[in-house]
């Protein structure tokens, strides 16, 4: 019986180390789709907020800000968001 409980502990164990390839696709698409929506909604603002720091009294980025394509690299930081 001390047997047995060890070989039940043990393939309880081993059910919880098991990755499947099926799961590890599934998670990275779950990560790599939650990363991307995440940059589409902040991306814009991050941008907006990053010419409003440059500015300086010589270049003031606050009037080109509204003028600009909020998702200019857009592209480039998906990439970098999706595994």
């Amino acid at each position: 019986t001390k047997d047995r409980e060890e070989i039940k502990k043990h393939d309880k164990m081993e059910q919880h180390t098991d990755i499947s390839w099926k799961k590890l696709v599934c998670s990275s698409i779950a990560g790599g789709t939650a990363g991307i929506s995440v940059d589409f909604v902040l991306f814009p603002i991050d941008s907006i907020k990053t010419r409003l720091q440059a500015s300086t009294k010589d270049r003031d980025y606050t009037s080109e800000a509204k003028k600009v394509n909020k998702f200019r690299g857009f592209f480039s930081s998906m990439l970098a968001s999706f595994p």
